[in-house]
């Protein structure tokens, strides 16, 4: 949830015609018991 709170906080501010020098994009990542990294996991995989 936090991830889609800042894309939309920074799509926003982008919208408002506010310049801004960087903009961020956010994603939920994390690493599994193999040590590998997964990309936006389900459920099922943060448990």
């Amino acid at each position: 949830l936090l991830a889609c709170v800042l894309n939309a906080t920074c799509l926003a501010l982008i919208n408002s015609g506010l310049s801004m020098k960087y903009t961020i994009a956010a994603v939920h990542c994390m690493i599994d018991e193999e040590c590998g990294i997964v990309i936006d996991p389900d459920t099922n995989q943060l448990q």
